[in-house]
């Protein structure tokens, strides 16, 4: 959808992915696009800064990620961090 509504500002989107995160479980999955520089990334790493250590942040451009077994092992961290904290954020 290209429809202006649904376009946010940097600082919207980032309060909305706080309250978003800060819902209970069930998983959900939340989509951030955007062209090139507008602060993606940036705000995903902020994100995972706040939420410390059970914030797992990947890169999906990065060259480690077309490794054999990247994914698996960003999965299984996500995974023990879960088991350990109780939840898990996986920032993409």
């Amino acid at each position: 959808m290209t429809s202006s509504e649904f376009r946010l500002q940097y600082r919207e989107c980032l309060s909305l992915l706080r309250q978003r995160l800060a819902e209970p479980a069930p998983a959900r999955i939340q989509l951030v696009c955007g062209p090139r520089q507008v602060g993606k990334t940036t705000m995903l790493l902020a994100l995972a800064a706040e939420f410390g250590a059970s914030a797992i942040y990947a890169a999906m451009d990065g060259p480690e990620a077309s490794l054999p077994g990247f994914w698996e092992r960003v999965w299984v961290r996500a995974q023990e961090s879960a088991s350990r904290r109780g939840a898990a954020i996986l920032l993409l």
